[in-house]
């Protein structure tokens, strides 16, 4: 018996053409629900028959706080042939802060033709930006079951206190990959299993860029399948108490796999290792990392409050409202992600003020969107409109 979420969005099972698409919108809410074994926001159904077994829902799920009650059993959102946007939302304290299953606009069976925002070209089809994933038990934010999507600009942060006083593993920042029948997560929730008649090729498609992972067991977790690409992510500080740890990981002992594309990534302060295995460290030779000289070190901000850590960078340059200086501390990260030119931080957006290259992490990029010239809003000595996460009232 599943307990309740605060919102699902289920189709019929009765249909038997599931061929009615769902346009969704949930906006600025605050949603918590008390161990929603199905996740306290629950787009589409986990159980068999079959993920394909149930009509595409699509929309927006932007400007919520959703939290679930217990992290060893249901999600903040778990989604499931579900396609549109995730933004600006904090996800806190579930098993997983968003579950994205079968995240794809597919062609199976003739059905979803009247899907009116993307045409049906197996493109990346989600859109994962700006968001809080803190405290969420297993992952912070998992790919599976052949979803395709885009993630920039979000925050990933452990649970710190559940390694430090409980002595558990606040597991991964980001899971990317397919869940094989012969998995270990099979073996003990067959839900999560990929149906084994499913079309060639149907697999994970992801683009992970400047992110910003912290205090985790495992950075970002991969499965050779997947095809990923991870440029210009912070990923700093994993401790796994049990078990293997590292910045990035690759699930099992399985090969590499050749659509694994990384670089420009700054990795620092792990304490088992920064990659899980040789291969992973060769297919990145711009990563700045351990063996990088001199050492990188991303020098975020800091503690604002008991409640509030800001992982904007430290610099040396000219002060600015949101940057104040640092006499002798500037983070490796700024100017040093992707240089391709379509990957440059926008005009508005210069903390490093010399020059548009791209800082590494969640507040670089072309996608990094935030208002230095607002007034500040509180006596804490600095101003809300700098920072892209904060806690809604």
């Amino acid at each position: 018996m599943y307990s309740p979420a605060a919102i699902a969005v289920i189709n019929n099972l009765d249909d038997p053409d599931q061929n009615i698409c769902t346009k969704v919108r949930i906006i600025n809410n605050y949603l918590h629900a008390e161990a929603a074994e199905l996740g306290t926001l629950t787009l589409g159904l986990r159980q068999p028959p079959n993920l394909f077994d149930q009509s595409l829902k699509y929309g927006e799920v932007s400007n919520n706080e959703i939290t679930n009650g217990n992290v060893d059993i249901g999600d903040a959102i778990t989604s499931h042939h579900f396609v549109g946007k995730f933004y600006n939302n904090r996800l806190k304290s579930g098993s997983e802060g968003l579950h994205l299953g079968l995240g794809w606009v597919d062609d199976y069976n003739g059905r979803h033709q009247d899907y009116p925002l993307i045409s049906i070209t197996r493109e990346r089809e989600t859109h994962i930006k700006h968001n809080l994933f803190i405290g969420n038990r297993d992952e912070g934010l998992h790919f599976t079951h052949g979803s395709r999507g885009e993630v920039r600009n979000n925050i990933m942060v452990g649970a710190r206190e559940l390694i430090a006083v409980q002595g558990v593993d606040v597991k991964t920042g980001i899971f990317i990959g397919e869940t094989h029948i012969d998995s270990d997560v099979c073996d003990g929730d067959s839900t999560e299993c990929v149906d084994p008649g499913l079309p060639a090729g149907f697999v994970v498609d992801v683009v992970v860029r400047n992110n910003t992972i912290d205090y985790n067991a495992i950075g970002v977790k991969v499965t050779p399948d997947a095809r990923t690409e991870l440029f210009s992510n912070i990923i700093t500080r994993t401790d796994g108490v049990s078990g293997e740890s590292a910045g990035i990981i690759k699930s099992k002992d399985e090969s590499l796999g050749p659509h694994y594309f990384a670089g420009y990534n700054l990795l620092w302060g792990h304490a088992q290792a920064d990659y899980g295995s040789a291969d992973l460290e060769a297919a990145a030779p711009t990563d700045l990392d351990s063996k990088t000289v001199p050492l990188p070190h991303p020098r975020f901000r800091g503690w604002l409050s008991p409640d509030e850590i800001s992982y904007m960078l430290k610099t040396t340059g000219v002060p600015s409202a949101c940057y104040p200086t640092h006499p002798a501390h500037q983070s490796s990260a700024i100017d040093a992600g992707d240089p391709a030119p379509d990957e440059e931080d926008p005009a508005t957006h210069t903390p490093s003020l010399g020059g548009p290259a791209n800082d590494i992490g969640a507040y670089g990029g072309p996608d990094a969107a935030w208002d230095q010239t607002l007034p500040p809003t509180n006596n804490q000595g600095y101003w809300d409109e700098c920072l892209e996460y904060t806690a809604m009232p």
